[in-house]
């Protein structure tokens, strides 16, 4: 299972989770996948939305993340023709991919979740949540939405439960919280952390304010996911951040990610020319741009993507051993 936590504000938008894929054997709780994320970044037709999941790890055979992708972006399908990992980080320029809007991209996920065999999520339900930008007549408004389809098959509906209001800076905050970490705990911890920060803020008066601001909620935000990986064992300690920054202009989206690793993971990359070792590297997620596909990869240094739209800067670990930049697909595991 997991933890992701969404902001939705007037502000910025935020979606932070961890990144741990495990399974139950006799009782105890395995690490299966150390190389798993559960991010996609989606620039549509009006706007740029980040998507994440609690529940179910794998959909019809895929990672679930991997299967989102799937569902929004047709040049996801073409990437995966050749063998089950995509070897290209880039597809490169191409015509355009027929982009969904914001509300395209809510009703066809809740649509797809809706048909999904019982038997796909019968054993921890699936719960995703989209947060982001959307922009309607000229007018850019924040937007947070959550469904889930229940392990238990005779509950059809599919419903939000991690959502609800706190008090922020300037207005009311949409916050979700979803996964094994929802715990009463977690929730104090956040609340607790919330509440300290909002007794000490006062409406950011400059951008050098606001930018302190935004970066107070993202520290807490992940302070709250290391928290819930201390006292449930199915919630990782590494964490993945996505920050969409309140646009400026209508269509002008600015967006950042962020890894925060307690453990280090290791990449060989073999090329004819010679091996690279790298002993620690980020793990970024999905990013479905039009004109730019690029599937979850190790970073070391910066990537920065653009989209028609939307410009994406991924932070990744330090340069190390020589190498002060690698950015390559990940090898995913499926069995």
């Amino acid at each position: 299972m997991t933890l992701i936590v969404t902001i939705s504000s007037p502000l910025f938008v935020l979606q932070v989770g961890d990144r741990l894929l495990t399974t139950s054997e006799r009782g105890k709780t395995q690490e299966f996948d150390a190389k798993s994320n559960k991010n996609v970044v989606f620039e549509a037709s009006n706007g740029l939305a980040t998507i994440s999941y609690a529940g179910a790890a794998f959909i019809q055979g895929k990672p679930t993340d991997e299967w989102i992708a799937m569902q929004l972006h047709p040049w996801v399908k073409e990437m995966l023709a050749d063998g089950a990992d995509p070897w290209s980080v880039q597809l490169g320029a191409s015509e355009s991919a027929g982009r969904l809007s914001i509300d395209g991209v809510i009703k066809r996920l809740r649509e797809r979740l809706s048909d999904l065999p019982d038997s796909e999520t019968r054993t921890s339900g699936l719960t995703v949540v989209i947060s982001g930008w959307r922009s309607k007549r000229s007018e850019i408004k924040s937007f947070l939405v959550e469904f889930t389809k229940s392990s238990n098959p005779a509950n059809k509906a599919i419903r939000a439960i991690g959502f609800r209001r706190k008090a922020g800076v300037r207005a009311s905050f949409g916050v979700d919280m979803v996964g094994s970490g929802d715990r009463a705990e977690t929730r104090a911890y956040f609340d607790h952390s919330w509440s300290e920060l909002h007794s000490q803020v006062t409406h950011p008066q400059s951008f050098e304010e606001y930018e302190l601001y935004v970066k107070s909620i993202l520290d807490l935000t992940v302070a709250t996911v290391k928290f819930a990986s201390s006292i449930e064992p199915t919630v990782g300690s590494n964490v993945h951040a996505v920050l969409l920054w309140k646009p400026e202009q209508p269509h002008h989206f600015i967006a950042e990610t962020h890894f925060y690793s307690d453990s280090p993971h290791p990449v060989t990359i073999t090329n004819p020319i010679r091996t690279i070792d790298v002993q620690d590297a980020a793990v970024t997620g999905w990013v479905l741009f039009n004109g730019a596909v690029h599937a979850p990869s190790y970073l070391v240094g910066s990537q920065t993507i653009y989209g028609e739209a939307t410009t994406l800067q991924m932070m990744g670990a330090n340069k190390q051993g020589g190498v002060s930049h690698l950015y390559t697909p990940i090898v995913r595991r499926r069995s």
